[in-house]
């Protein structure tokens, strides 16, 4: 009688936690859409840090070291003309470039300040 109970305790575990975990509401996204790729070029002595806005607001991309380079994918934008913004640590100095993203094609952005 107790290996029944158990095991009905059991089951009865089981279909609480998949009754509670299958009502959650999950965003599964099966089209990957559009992706872009930026070459960003940072010939300042100083590091910057990237983000871009596509008209629905600033998005980080990341940061780009003093003298470096870095690429990064924008993946989905709402358009595809972007202004990319630079800034050093500070944020007294930035950079501001207006882009064409084109399918296929890497598009190379010059952080000069």
């Amino acid at each position: 009688m107790a290996r029944v109970a158990s095991q009905l305790l059991i089951v009865l575990a089981v279909l609480m936690l998949t009754g509670t975990t299958c009502g959650r509401g999950v965003s599964i996204e099966s089209e990957v859409g559009p992706t872009y790729t930026l070459q960003v070029r940072n010939p300042n002595p100083f590091p910057m840090t990237v983000s871009y806005d596509d008209g629905t607001g600033e998005r980080l991309l990341g940061n780009v070291g003093a003298n470096g380079e870095a690429s990064f994918v924008v993946s989905r934008p709402a358009s595809t003309q972007i202004t990319v913004t630079a800034r050093d640590r500070s944020g007294e100095r930035t950079a501001r470039r207006v882009v064409t993203l084109r399918a296929g094609a890497t598009e190379v952005v010059t952080l000069t300040t």
